[in-house]
C-alpha cells in the first residue's frame, strides 16, 4: 500500500488512498478483514467481489463505498484502525 504521509503524520501514520481503500473493499484475499472491521466498527457487511462488491447496513442499505471511505477519514480513530487492518494482510 502506498499512501502518502499527511503533513502532521508520523513516519507510520500513512493515510490509504481512495484507491487503496477500493482494492481492500474489492478483492477477496482482503476481505474477510476489512469484513470484519466494518462489522465491528459500523454493523456492516460486504456481498460480493471486485466490480460487484457491495457494503450493506444492518438493515440492507447499500452504503456507497465512496462514502465509506470519507468516513474513516473524517475520524483519526478510524484510519488507525483502516491502517492497522491493511498492514496485518502484509505480515
Amino acid at each position: 500500500m502506498t499512501g502518502q504521509p499527511s503533513m502532521n503524520a508520523s513516519k507510520n501514520d500513512v493515510d490509504i488512498s481512495l484507491a487503496e481503500f477500493l482494492e481492500l473493499i474489492e478483492r477477496p484475499y482482503s476481505q474477510p478483514t476489512i469484513a470484519r472491521l466494518i462489522d465491528r466498527l459500523f454493523g456492516y457487511s460486504l456481498s460480493g467481489s471486485y466490480s460487484d462488491t457491495q457494503v450493506l447496513s444492518a438493515t440492507g442499505q447499500i452504503i456507497a463505498l465512496r462514502d465509506l471511505y470519507d468516513l474513516f477519514q473524517q475520524d483519526s480513530a478510524l484510519r488507525a484502525s483502516l491502517r492497522r487492518a491493511a498492514h496485518s494482510l502484509h505480515q
